[in-house]
């Protein structure tokens, strides 16, 4: 699993783009019928991962994707009604941006060890998504405590 994060326009919100390489062999269809039998699967790996940030060598093949959502239904299940409502509707603080969307890798200096007076740089991880791959894009929030 390889992590990017998105410029933060919040300091406690951060959004990253994951990109999750199976095992050669195993069928996305596979994961998919895992994560629909076990709902809560795909948030548990997410808590339990140990991130570790790392300098990587990436490939990825250039990708587009475009969708559109009928959300209205689900929002209202949701208790959401005011947005619907141009009577109580505010959306005044909402911007609009034409940019496209685009994650910000941040790239990290490698730690160098030292061993019998030689510098050792760690070979470099390669990450080669040359068959089917899975992404998210996720919210991490940065939750800090606050004294009163």
């Amino acid at each position: 699993m390889v992590d990017f994060p998105y410029k933060r326009a919040n300091k406690d919100i951060q959004f990253v783009f994951r990109i999750t390489l199976p095992n050669g062999g195993v069928l996305l269809s596979e994961i998919q019928q895992k994560f629909t039998s076990q709902p809560t699967l795909l948030e548990d790996i997410f808590n339990q991962q140990k991130t570790t940030t790392q300098e990587i060598l990436l490939y990825i093949p250039k990708f587009k994707m475009e969708t559109q959502f009928e959300l209205k239904t689900d929002l209202e299940q949701l208790a959401i009604h005011d947005a619907f409502d141009t009577s109580k509707a505010n959306f005044s603080g909402i911007v609009s941006q034409q940019n496209n969307t685009e994650a910000a890798a941040a790239a990290t200096n490698v730690i160098m060890t030292l061993s019998c007076a030689k510098v050792q740089q760690p070979p470099h991880i390669v990450f080669r998504a040359e068959r089917p791959f899975l992404f998210y894009i996720r919210e991490r929030r940065q939750f800090r405590a606050s004294t009163s």
